[in-house]
């Protein structure tokens, strides 16, 4: 493994800022000024530009050889939230353009053994439908 320090990396630096812009990939704000190895170099990374990307030196020093989940848990809770915030009442509903759930082949009032849907003669039902109402 070769150092990482003066005229080379410098140029990693500036080549990864000039690819990549100057948004940090750990904090997702502007002004990095350091490249941050994705995958750390004492963990086998390289320093292809494939592996580096934007960081602030403050994120890059902190995160050192953790992985991103690591830092972004530890430093930006903030972003962990948001990307894994999940509302199940609109993940599950079928009318959403794109969403993967196929509608349900038969009418909420019917059902083939011709017996009363059960969700509508139990409290649980009458819950589901107030929430979802």
């Amino acid at each position: 493994m070769t150092e990482w320090g003066g005229r080379r990396a410098q140029r990693l630096v500036e080549l990864t800022l000039a690819t990549y812009g100057t948004t940090c990939h750990l904090c997702l704000k502007p002004g990095a000024t350091t490249a941050d190895h994705i995958v750390p170099r004492v963990l086998g990374g390289d320093d292809s530009i494939d592996n580096l990307r934007p960081a602030h030196k403050l994120c890059n020093s902190q995160r050192g050889a953790h992985t991103i989940q690591w830092f972004r848990l530890r430093y930006a809770p903030h972003l962990v939230r948001s990307a894994t915030r999940v509302n199940s009442v609109d993940f599950f509903r079928n009318d959403v353009t794109g969403h993967p759930a196929h509608a349900c082949p038969f009418s909420p009032d019917q059902n083939k053994s011709g017996e009363p849907d059960p969700l509508e003669t139990t409290p649980i039902g009458a819950e589901v439908d107030r929430l979802t109402a």
